[in-house]
């Protein structure tokens, strides 16, 4: 059937969608598996996935269909049916089919090309299209399903769509051709799918045509469907077609030729006999003379008993069909070594075609006609064997001249090996000589841009056609020589060598004689020959010896060859490699002026497949605990997995997700099980009934693969940001301020005083490992139980490296990493025990009992993990590590919300306006639109100017506003911009067009209120808000220029601010601090007279310790200020330059208490001692608990639940439950993993007492607040987010209110100095972990599950 008969050119009138629905019946939904622009207007233009609704099916091929476009409208007409599939195109086929297991193959593969595929499809298409924009919107469709098929074929730049259109008149004489070419699922090709008609053909017929269809949306197709856009009636696939197609040959998919074979074999008992072909594009194809196809792979039949065991039948090929040596051209591809000249489009176009042949399989690879374009990343230039880019081996070739020696070194060794007839050396010499010509193709085809369109080209192409040619003749005739030598027996006729590969492409075959003369110049070896090389007798019969001389010249010439060309080729690339240099810019796209490049002079492509050097993360995978160290190499790993698959918290939720998935692989291995119980084996006494239980054990498996890949998803996506930032982060030093070096730099080390179990990560990444491993063998020995041969997935033989040198295993770094290797092979061959499966039952069931034990470990691993990370979050934000806390809240936003963080932005606000509709216009608000209301009237930013108008506006006195603004003014303006932002307001004018009443009226109800509101704020900057942050001798004298004037010194609080400026000014103290107030008598003091020398911990009361300490930490915490907080948390954008001292000395001092605490306990060797000493601290942190001293209480539990003290399980053991109780809701109050909801409620009830709050809690409101909130509104730098500054005031406004009454207790200076003393000899955690670490040694992991289960 063709497609170039016109469409119909009338298209029916296009109603609503709805009376479509009601007039016209659907026929079949289809989906575009090709871009279809269309040429005409009846056309229905598609694009690739979309799906469409078929209407009329045309015997001429066209179809009427409507698609649903973007925007809702509907759009109809006519399209060619071989651009589409049918989405339900195997249900016609599951109709007619009986058996299980033809039911079973069929579903799988219609799931895996209607509901995987495009899955995948969506997700690939979606990261390639990230970097191509230009597309139209009007090419988008809505309810499109995306086929699969290569981004960089299917959707071609405009650039290469430009040069198609270009190349259309030169298609047009291939039209023909090149259509039977784009679109395989013609009807005409069922004559070359189908050469012969039996019984069965209508069954045949619906498996080929389900496999066309599945090949044609799952893989590239054999005669280059994907890479060929048709448009309109004509294609443009004639760019890729030779100048003359007459002889070249049409390929079958390897698929529906292992159809045919069965097929032939079921009817007429016969096997297929295959013969190799050599293509222009030097792959090796298979061509069957009795079906009278051609594969690119060799098909393979199906086992069938009844004919195969009685010893089977095959028809011979003909003597024609075995003597053809010509070369096969593909139909579907130009020829690889065609020297006429090629247009940029053909080039172009062939490189894009080839560009992912390459990842289907190696053999389809051809020597240039590969682009290394079509990587991932889109690099510039291929990498070179630069020194510190990649882990080398010891064995690697990085330079052209080391290239050239090594190979004639083998060459030599191969030859020798020869002569000697030594098949086993012959065969290792030979496999590595292959390894360095193969280095030499993908070099040519890495560095083909320095060649391509130039002189060389046509030279580098005939030398690598004969190198290649030379090669596999003296494989050939070396082992030809190797069977005469080692196993020939009498006469042999003359014409069984006569076979000559360079003869190929000639008409008839040379003698070696004549081959002698054929290489001229070529024919000259320079290794030894004995007389009898010379010359041969013509005749029939061959002796032995003339046999094994005959070889030999013929090597010696192909050895002659293969020197020669590789010597030739070496010298061309180490030629063009001159003066050549590698610019980062080639693959970064970086700053070209500062690049000076790296000399590449005789260096080798990095052709071998080696690590980058620390890097750790590429493709799917990705190390969390490790950084790249080349951010431009690592375009996947974390940025790609969070972009398109969110990471899960390792949380109490995420422990119940993996136990619940859990639970339904444990109970589908049951269901698996029980196939395999002894009692249940006796029903299948037969092979067809244990075939069947086989297939519903296969169905089973099916669910266990689903939940078992929902169970990895999950173990995959857990966020471990916690552990890697405990890792990571900079050094701390007591204070729990970052350590800097002499340059004020941080100091990037990667301990920091967290700590935490670490091999418990490593253990959950090894069952995770392991995990996926067992997998991996259950899913290969269940598929087994199916199969004929069970141990068809077993690898027989490993390759074993060879060394040709004594200096590689001289290296101790070489020789210790073969001694790991040969360990760890060791290993590997020692849990191969189903390597050779005996009974697969066994195997299967030992399989699956093993998965339950390492599921419930996983699980019990997560649990672990959970209370880790709970420990280490509460332990993070007790010591008030800040900064740690931001990057943890930052990191985990990333990974768990995919770019939707909290944008105030985003939300809903209101202008301001007149509250009083009543009042004249020239008395209303100044700049109100400039303000943002939310929906409750409650000001959420606005610009400067609209906000100091507000803040002094002559109606409304907004105390908390007002309150809000002075105290966070410095984030968002300088003193100098306020006061000239006041001088302004008070410098007010009256508006033009009032009359003379009026204008008395604004003055008096207006001007003058906002002149002494003006005046009154200006006094409360002095007064209540004044720092010293604030002292600008610009602005003071400014401020004092306004005072000095006229209209302002006739208020009386000018004098007021005249004299404080001049304090200001004059280095003079203008606040007082304030005193806490003490009610009631302080209690004496439990003291026992004891000396500092002698004094222990044990001998100081519990109460006395918590009093003391109470004191301690209070009289800290007053000198900590409300701006002070602000400029920590928000550094050089407070606008504030307050010292952040008194906030250091509170954080030493409490963390310095933590560590007191932890090291009082593991200095005590004796366990009961330490019992002792824990039951006493939580005695001391249960009575600050009573007299509202949280932050002591919870640097003592913060110690308790420290590492080094947290895992002393036996020591834990001796605690009694009174303690463990009070410990526990102490615990429980101060947990962070609810934002310390219950410690917030209760000091809500805390008013008329003393209390020294916990400040880690404020600290981590004030950086959250600050880290979570945008500073500008509406994306605009003028609307300043004034509610950000609203929460962090009213925070700082929370702790202000506990300086205001103090504790009433009696200061002993003796256990201040016991204190003091100890604070300072108290060793770090990171110390007393190993500390701990040698009074228990850790317990083996499967000690831990048991504990915990």
């Amino acid at each position: 059937m063709s497609y170039d008969d016109l469409a119909p050119d009338a298209v029916p009138a296009v109603q609503d969608e709805n009376s479509i629905e009601r007039q016209i019946k659907c026929l079949d939904t289809v989906i575009a598996l090709y871009d279809f622009p269309g040429t005409q207007p009846s056309h229905l233009s598609l694009d690739i996935g979309d799906t469409v609704y078929v209407l009329l099916k045309n015997e001429s091929g066209w179809w009427d269909g409507v698609i649903t476009n973007n925007a809702g409208k509907v759009c109809r007409g006519w399209f060619p049916e071989n651009y589409v599939r049918s989405v339900n195109y195997v249900q016609p086929v599951l109709n007619k089919l009986q058996t299980n297991k033809e039911i079973d193959s069929i579903t799988a593969a219609n799931t895996a090309a209607n509901v995987l595929i495009p899955l995948f499809t969506s997700l690939l298409q979606k990261n390639f299209l990230d970097s191509n924009k230009e597309a139209s919107n009007s090419n988008s469709r809505k309810n499109s399903v995306v086929s699969f098929a290569s981004s960089e074929v299917s959707i071609p730049s405009e650039k290469m769509r430009r040069q198609e259109r270009a190349d259309k008149d030169e298609s047009t004489s291939h039209k023909k051709e090149s259509e039977a070419t784009i679109h395989p699922l013609k009807k005409e090709s069922d004559a070359t799918i189908h050469p012969f008609k039996k019984e069965s053909d209508a069954t045949i017929h619906h498996f080929a045509a389900h496999q066309a269809s599945l090949a044609s949306t799952v893989s590239m197709p054999e005669s280059g469907t994907s890479v060929c856009h048709s448009h309109g009636s004509s294609s443009h696939s004639a760019a890729y077609s030779p100048h003359d197609s007459s002889d070249r040959v049409k390929f079958t998919s390897v698929e529906d030729a292992e159809i045919l074979v069965a097929d032939l074999k079921q009817s007429t008992g016969e096997n297929v006999m295959w013969l190799p072909r050599i293509t222009d594009q030097g792959d090796i194809a298979y061509y069957s003379e009795v079906l009278d196809i051609y594969c690119d792979m060799l098909p393979l039949g199906p086992m069938i008993p009844s004919i195969d065991c009685k010893g089977g039948k095959v028809t011979m090929p003909t003597l024609g069909a075995i003597e053809d040596i010509s070369v096969i051209s593909r139909l579907d591809y130009p020829s690889f070594y065609d020297n006429q000249p090629t247009t940029s489009s053909l080039r172009s176009n062939l490189s894009i075609a080839k560009a992912f042949e390459g990842s289907k399989r190696d053999s389809e690879s051809s020597i240039i006609s590969q682009t290394s374009s079509s990587s991932y990343h889109h690099f510039g230039q291929p990498f070179f064997i630069t020194p510190g880019l990649f882990y080398e081996h010891y064995s690697d070739i990085g330079h052209w001249t080391d290239l050239k020696k090594r190979f004639l070194f083998l060459l030599d060794l191969t030859w020798k090996a020869l002569r000697d007839s030594n098949k086993q050396l012959f065969g290792v010499h030979f496999a590595q000589l292959t390894k360095l010509i193969l280095m030499v193709m993908s070099a040519a085809r890495l560095t083909q841009g320095e060649f391509m369109d130039t002189a060389l080209e046509k030279s580098i192409r005939h030398k690598l056609r004969r190198l290649s040619e030379a090669f596999a003749q003296m494989y050939i005739n070396g082992l030809l020589h190797l069977r005469v030598m080692l196993h020939t027996q009498g006469p042999i006729e003359m014409d069984y060598f006569n076979f000559n590969i360079h003869s190929l492409n000639s008409s008839t075959a040379t003698t070696p004689q004549q081959r002698v003369n054929s290489h001229g110049s070529d024919a000259t070896y320079t290794g030894p020959r004995s007389s009898s090389e010379t010359s041969f007798p013509r005749q029939n019969l061959l002796t032995e010896d003339e046999l094994a001389d005959s070889y030999m010249h013929q090597i010696n010439e192909d050895v002659s060859v293969i020197k020669s060309k590789m010597t030739s080729l070496i010298d061309i690339f180490h030629e063009l490699s001159n003066d050549k240099k590698v610019y980062k810019r080639d693959y970064d796209q970086s700053d070209a002026s500062e690049d000076e490049g790296e000399d590449r002079t005789n260096v080798l492509p990095q052709v071998y497949p080696r690590f980058i050097t620390n890097e750790f993360n590429g493709g799917n995978w990705c190390n969390p605990f490790f950084s790249g160290a080349h951010k431009v190499l690592n375009l996947s790993g974390d940025q790609l997995k969070n972009k398109y698959h969110l990471k899960v918290i390792i949380d109490n939720s995420a422990y119940e997700k993996a136990k619940t998935h859990s639970e339904e692989l444990t109970k589908v291995s049951n269901d698996v099980l029980k196939y395999f119980e002894p009692e249940r084996q006796k029903r299948y006494y037969n092979e067809t009934l244990l075939n069947e239980r086989n297939e519903h054990i296969l169905r089973v498996m099916y669910r266990y693969l689903h939940h078992a890949s929902v169970f990895i998803d999950l173990l995959e996506s857990l966020d471990f940001t916690v552990f890697c930032l405990i890792k990571r982060y900079p050094s701390f030093d007591s204070v729990g301020e970052i350590k800097t070096d002499s340059t004020g730099s941080r100091n990037e080390s990667i301990e920091s005083n967290l700590t935490f179990d670490y091999p418990i990560v490593l253990d959950f990444f090894q069952l995770k490992h392991k995990f996926h491993y067992l997998l991996s063998r259950i899913i290969t020995q269940s598929q087994s139980l199916t199969l004929e041969d069970p141990d068809s997935f077993t690898a027989m033989k490993e390759e074993e490296s060879v060394l040709y040198g004594r200096d590689q295993i001289k290296d101790h770094l070489e020789k210790s990493a073969r001694l790991l290797g040969n360990i760890l092979m060791k290993q590997i061959q020692q849990h191969a025990e189903d390597r050779f499966a005996s009974s697969l039952d066994l195997v299967v069931s030992e399989l699956l009992h093993e998965s339950s034990e390492l599921c419930n470990s996983i699980l019990a691993t997560i649990k672990l993990l959970v209370d880790e990370r709970e420990t280490v979050l509460n332990y993070a934000t007790r010591v008030m590590h800040d900064d740690f806390n931001v990057d943890l809240l930052l990191t985990e936003s990333n990974n768990t919300a995919a770019d939707n963080r909290g944008d105030d932005s985003g939300g809903q606000y209101f202008s301001g306006k007149p509250r009083n509709d009543s009042t004249s216009w020239y008395l209303e608000g100044d700049d109100e639109y400039d303000l943002l209301l939310d929906a409750s009237g409650n000001i959420r930013g606005g610009t400067k100017e609209a906000l100091v108008a507000h803040l002094t506006h002559h109606e409304l006195f907004d105390v908390q506003f007002n309150s809000v603004f002075l105290t966070s003014f410095a984030t968002m303006l300088p003193l100098v911009e306020l006061i000239h932002l006041l001088i302004n307001r008070f410098m007010i004018e009256a508006p033009e067009g009032l009359s003379y009443e009026e204008f008395l009226t604004w003055r008096e109800k207006k001007q003058s209120k906002i002149r002494q509101r003006v005046l009154n704020v200006m006094n409360s900057i002095i007064e209540t808000h004044w720092c010293e942050s604030y002292k600008s001798r610009v602005a003071l004298h400014r401020w004092l220029e306004f005072l000095n004037q006229p209209e302002v010194q006739t208020h009386a609080i000018t004098a007021s601010l005249v004299a404080q400026i001049k304090k200001i000014l004059n280095n003079e103290i203008i606040k007082t601090e304030t005193i806490p107030q003490l009610t009631g008598k302080p209690p004496a003091p439990l003291v026992k007279g004891f000396s500092l020398r002698k004094i222990k911990l044990v001998d100081i009361e519990y109460i006395e310790l918590a009093r003391q300490l109470t004191l301690r930490e209070f009289e800290l915490f007053r000198g900590i200020t409300k701006l002070a907080c602000i400029h920590k948390v928000w550094g050089k954008k407070s606008g504030l330059a307050e010292s952040i001292e008194h906030i250091s000395n509170f954080i030493k001092a409490s963390n310095q208490l933590t560590n007191f605490v932890a090291y009082m306990i593991v200095r005590k060797e004796d366990q009961r001692k330490r019992v002792q000493v824990i039951r006493y601290f939580v005695n001391v942190a249960e009575k600050c608990h009573q007299y509202n001293n949280y932050s002591s209480m919870t640097a003592i539990i913060s110690a308790l639940y420290s590492s080094p003290i947290h895992r002393l399980k036996k020591t834990w053991s001796l605690v009694s439950k009174d303690t463990l109780l009070k410990l526990e809701n102490m615990n429980k109050l101060m947990n962070s993993s609810r934002n310390f909801n219950e410690y917030r409620d209760m000091l809500k009830f805390v008013t008329s007492e003393p209390c020294l709050p916990f400040f880690g809690v404020y600290l981590s409101d004030l950086t959250f607040i600050y880290h979570g909130n945008p500073d500008h509104l509406l994306k605009r730098t003028r609307m300043i987010n004034f509610a950000k500054r609203a929460k962090t005031a009213h925070i700082v406004f929370g702790m202000e209110r506990f300086k205001q009454i103090g504790f009433n207790f009696v200061t002993v200076p003796e256990i201040q100095l016991y204190l003091d003393t100890w604070f300072e000899r108290s060793p770090t955690i990171q110390e007393q972990y190993q500390i701990s670490l040698a009074m228990e040694p850790r317990e083996e992991l499967r000690h831990q599950h048991s504990h915990h289960s």
